[in-house]
């Protein structure tokens, strides 16, 4: 399968479907690490419940990773700018998200070193998915080595 292909790697990586949230998808691909398909109109409700769909999996621990594939023609609601503000949050430890715009890449990677101050997530940008996979494996190692 060709990596470009931005869907190809649910099959790679066994995903295992949690929930849809309006027209996202989340999944979990392994025991720490789940997966959105990020399509449509993205909103913080719509954010709040992807990451919702991790924190009630079967055997949900912390320190956790998400890989965030944005797909096709996505636009963003201004109130995820404060998304990180949220009532309930629980916090990756690492958050990689894939497009293949460099525009967003940039944009995303100025908002990840606020993340990173405030709740201590690392946020990466990528184009490709296991470019963003490999990122949060070894963040994800990072801080269970520490623990």
């Amino acid at each position: 399968m060709p990596q470009d292909d931005p869907l190809a790697w649910r099959e790679r990586h066994g995903a295992t479907p949690l929930s849809t949230v309006g027209a996202c998808r989340s999944y979990q691909i392994a025991p720490r690490i789940f997966a959105f398909e990020c399509t449509g109109h993205l909103d913080s409700d719509t954010m709040f419940g992807l990451f919702q769909s991790c924190w009630r999996a079967p055997g949900f621990d912390t320190p956790y990773g998400v890989v965030a594939a944005v797909v096709g023609e996505t636009t963003y609601d201004p109130d995820l700018r404060t998304f990180a503000d949220r009532e309930g949050l629980v916090s990756a430890a690492a958050v990689a998200v894939i497009t293949d715009k460099v525009i967003q890449r940039m944009v995303l990677s100025t908002v990840g070193i606020a993340t990173r101050l405030r709740h201590g997530t690392v946020l990466t940008t990528h184009e490709h998915f296991d470019d963003g996979l490999a990122a949060v494996e070894r963040t994800l190692a990072a801080r269970l080595e520490r623990t």
